[in-house]
């Protein structure tokens, strides 16, 4: 018998609940365990209790706190992977997203195919 692979654990954290529920249901069907935060403030909580295997993180949410939880992730949980989703008026703002755990950076709306691979490049590390 092969030995048994554990689920990798995601965690979304994203202030849209349309959007976090997208990925959810994608990230599901691939047989990812899944867990959502709807705040950046309840993102830094989550990961300062538990690891996961890579964040998908919305940096423009209503709190303001996406950059923090980026600043917790490297601090932290360095070898976390994220990939950062933002509505940006211009390529411009998501290239001001710099950390070494940052493994890619999508604009909203993302294909959702490029964030399964990315997440799939992030756990695979």
């Amino acid at each position: 018998m092969g030995a048994i692979v554990p689920t990798k654990t995601i965690l979304i954290v994203d202030d849209d609940a349309a959007t976090r529920g997208l990925v959810h249901a994608v990230l599901r069907a691939r047989d990812f365990a899944v867990e959502d935060a709807q705040s950046g403030h309840e993102a830094i909580a989550r990961i300062q209790e538990k690891r996961y295997d890579a964040v998908i993180l919305d940096i423009m949410m209503g709190d303001g706190s996406g950059h923090e939880v980026l600043e917790v992730l490297a601090r932290e949980r360095p070898d976390v992977k994220c990939v950062v989703v933002m509505t940006a008026t211009s390529a411009a703002n998501l290239e001001k997203v710099a950390a070494a755990n940052v493994e890619a950076k999508l604009r909203k709306p993302f294909d959702i195919d490029a964030l399964l691979q990315a997440v799939l490049r992030c756990v695979d590390q």
